[in-house]
């Protein structure tokens, strides 16, 4: 499905992304106003009509205000737990790694090397395109290092006593990914920016009708509100693309599990 967030992240430094709401709804408040100043003439404005319209505002804006902060806080949270599954993702990686180092078998030896090259098309194949589409070399590589597990001929006590815990160590590094690969497909539903922007549009609209005579203290006033809003709205926009942009998940653990596997 398109998804303007994800060009707007593409094509544009996260600090201009955070201010193409705010510029853009202040644009809107400014043309509508003007329309609404010729359509509606002064002498046709009654105290109940301000009345209305200010209530309407107030309501309006502090209702936008509520939704905005509790998602703002549900995709701050959601964005921490990617965070965690990618540190757990990559503990795992090392585990499963210790546990072949343990077994000191050819077979193991082999699945080592397959393991890094799995880690490496992680960070440098997968991640670069997450949220768009999966690696299919990264996929290739799982597949081998799963493969692997039929070549791994335990004889030993202790290679007998660890069989387990490595079969069960891949299970949990292939789970991962796909939980990774999940998450990045994730996100607010499509109906719920639906609503928002058009949540948004209906707040530039009445603002814009109190804004059609107003006084200059008027116009700053709701001016500097809808900017808050709309850097608000501009906030959970970035953040509920956790794997784009500046503000991301970062693959840092990953490379670290990289490096220790290269070390032993």
């Amino acid at each position: 499905m398109f998804d303007i967030h994800n060009v707007l992240l593409t094509a544009l430094p996260e600090w201009a992304v955070l201010w193409v709401y705010p510029i853009a709804a202040i644009s809107a408040l400014f043309l509508l106003s003007l329309v609404f100043r010729k359509l509606i003439p002064s002498e046709s404005l009654y105290d109940s009509d301000t009345d209305v319209v200010d209530t309407a505002t107030q309501n309006s804006i502090s209702a936008a205000y509520v939704i905005m902060g509790f998602t703002l806080v549900l995709v701050m949270g959601t964005a921490d737990s990617y965070d965690t599954n990618v540190m757990t993702e990559a503990t795992q990686i090392e585990s499963l790694d210790r546990l072949l180092l343990l077994d000191a078998s050819k077979p193991a030896e082999n699945m080592r090397k397959d393991l890094l090259s799995y880690a490496n098309s992680i960070v440098n194949d997968e991640w670069p395109n997450l949220g768009i589409s999966s690696s299919a070399q990264t996929s290739h590589l799982m597949q081998k290092l799963s493969n692997n597990l039929q070549n791994l001929d335990p004889t030993t006590s202790q290679q007998k006593l660890i069989y387990t815990d490595i079969v069960r160590k891949t299970d949990q590094v292939i789970l991962s990914r796909e939980i990774r690969l999940l998450n990045a497909n994730g996100g607010l539903p499509q109906l719920f920016w639906t609503i928002s922007y058009l949540y948004l549009f209906c707040v530039v609209i009445i603002c814009a009708l109190r804004l059609s005579h107003a006084t200059t203290t008027r116009v700053i006033a709701i001016g500097t509100q809808l900017t808050m809003l709309s850097l608000i709205f501009s906030a959970v926009m970035i953040i509920d693309h956790p794997y784009a942009g500046n503000t991301k998940v970062s693959e840092a653990p990953i490379v670290k599990a990289i490096e220790a596997i290269k070390s032993r």
